[in-house]
């Protein structure tokens, strides 16, 4: 009589089945650790805010309800892999303060308005690991009034500047430039004056948008000064085709070279668009930035960014949009 023949491995199946069950526990493992480690995360973070805020408190029961002007006179100083960033306002009524605390990339918030830890940063600090941007026009979109601009390059044509509420690229404002001569047109944004650095090797980078009624093309161009002394420019960025009758961006930039000396910025945006009597020019979204990068626009009225001063009249910082 036959004897059956003994099997003494694994069948395909079972293998197959074996090798699904070690990828289910290894999936449940990995998004368990995964919610412990963010949890962890969260934790540091919030208990970091909640402890520099309760310093501040402390600080202002002994100075008169003041708070401090920085975190290390509340003795709050960075370390351990946390950083702060911190906001207050001594002159308002009631006086207000904001810390942000960030720590493995993830950021928590406490304020005099809210003593609870919240995800995320105050108006105006960066979150998550990433530093804020500042908008260094102090004009940028031209909402409250027509001030704090320039033009540049010679042969300019003469022109009337005027707010206006007509067209706008965003927001409910412009600048309009009626041009009433022949030659050259463009518009820069002003910045506070020897306070945008450009070191020698250091860039800085600058949009806006504008309208035109003659086709053409625009240098985007940045005026300054030495620091020594001196007259100083910054340009690299190629010129930009301007479309008649539509917004058109323009995106600048420039690196300020080895050897050419240190700068301040006075105004950044565009200039040597030929225009001819009766054409207008309207410009809006000035940003000027420090760094290569581009910056999508932003001012004050964004969403977490505030004005470093008068409202729409200001330079303006927050996160990156």
């Amino acid at each position: 009589m036959a004897r059956r023949a003994s099997r003494t491995g694994f069948t395909i199946v079972e293998l197959l089945i074996v090798v699904v069950v070690i990828a289910i526990l290894a999936a449940i493992t990995i998004v368990a650790y995964n919610g412990i480690t963010n949890r962890a995360k969260n934790s540091a973070a919030s208990s970091a805010a909640e402890s520099a805020a309760k310093k501040v408190m402390t600080f202002a029961v002994t100075n008169s309800d003041s708070y401090p002007a920085t975190l290390a006179d509340s003795g709050v100083t960075d370390g351990n892999g946390t950083t702060y960033q911190y906001r207050v306002d001594n002159t308002a009524n009631p006086k207000t303060f904001c810390v942000t605390a960030t720590a493995n990339s993830v950021s928590y918030f406490v304020s005099s308005a809210n003593a609870t830890p919240t995800s995320g940063a105050c108006a105006g600090h960066g979150a998550n690991g990433i530093a804020p941007v500042t908008n260094w026009s102090i004009n940028p979109s031209f909402e409250t009034n027509a001030s704090s601009y320039g033009r540049a390059g010679s042969s300019t044509a003469s022109a009337t500047h005027v707010r206006s509420t007509t067209r706008s690229h965003s927001g409910g404002a412009s600048l309009q430039q009626d041009i009433t001569g022949t030659g050259q047109t463009g518009l820069q944004a002003q910045v506070p004056s020897s306070q945008l650095r450009i070191n020698e090797g250091e860039s800085a980078a600058w949009s806006f948008w504008m309208y035109s009624t003659k086709a053409g093309t625009i240098t985007p161009y940045c005026d300054g000064a030495l620091v020594a002394s001196g007259y100083a420019g910054l340009s690299g960025a190629p010129t930009v085709s301007v479309a008649a009758n539509t917004w058109v961006k323009v995106v600048g930039y420039g690196t300020r070279p080895v050897g050419s000396g240190d700068m301040f910025i006075t105004q950044c945006g565009g200039y040597n668009l030929n225009v001819v009597s009766t054409d207008q020019v309207w410009y809006d979204e000035f940003i000027i930035t420090k760094g290569s990068t581009q910056q999508n626009y932003a001012d004050g009225n964004s969403s977490n960014w505030i004005w470093n001063g008068t409202v729409n009249n200001s330079t303006s910082t927050g996160p990156q949009v």
